[in-house]
């Protein structure tokens, strides 16, 4: 598995997936699907509502799915993620957010 290290504003090091396989892609888009109200406008797709929850639920799955450790534990990635200082928080996502949008960190 290909990873890269990210340094945090406050210096704690996070280990990423380099990549997604298909499947874990698959699975962070569904968030939206399943959260998202479709109808047809005539012959286009049209969005009529989200629930709330979208935003966190999809964030969550994505640190969860992309982040291997943090300073080299990785137990309870997800709480220990988000009981970081806000600044690392705000890093790590941007990091995270790189990887699940297919830009990847090898490009």
């Amino acid at each position: 598995m290909e990873t890269k290290i990210v340094t945090l504003p406050s210096k704690a090091k996070a280990t990423l997936k380099s990549w997604l396989t298909g499947r874990e892609s698959r699975a962070l888009r569904n968030v939206y699907l399943k959260n998202a109200n479709i109808g047809m406008a005539g012959t286009e797709a049209e969005i009529k509502g989200i629930t709330g929850a979208l935003v966190e639920e999809e964030e969550n799955l994505a640190i969860q799915t992309v982040v291997i450790d943090l300073d080299g534990n990785s137990e309870d990635i997800l709480n220990r993620a988000l009981s970081l200082r806000d600044t690392d928080f705000n890093a790590l996502l941007e990091a995270v957010r790189e990887v699940t949008s297919n830009k990847g960190f090898l490009a």
